[in-house]
């Protein structure tokens, strides 16, 4: 399997998160991709490592 990072203008992309368990964070992307799956790498965290994320598709 090839996993490829979300770039925009050749820069990878890091996803902005909440800092606490309330405020909700939205990231828009630009780019549009194909894929079958989608991989989150948490790169930093605060107490307990855990995630929570909704991901919505488009139609080409």
């Amino acid at each position: 399997m090839h996993w490829a990072e979300y770039k925009e203008n050749s820069v990878t992309w890091v996803f902005s998160a909440n800092k606490d368990r309330h405020t909700v964070v939205e990231n828009l992307l630009v780019t549009a991709f194909n894929a079958r799956l989608i991989r989150f790498h948490p790169k930093t965290y605060q107490g307990y490592t855990s995630m929570r994320a909704e991901v919505y598709g488009c139609r080409n």
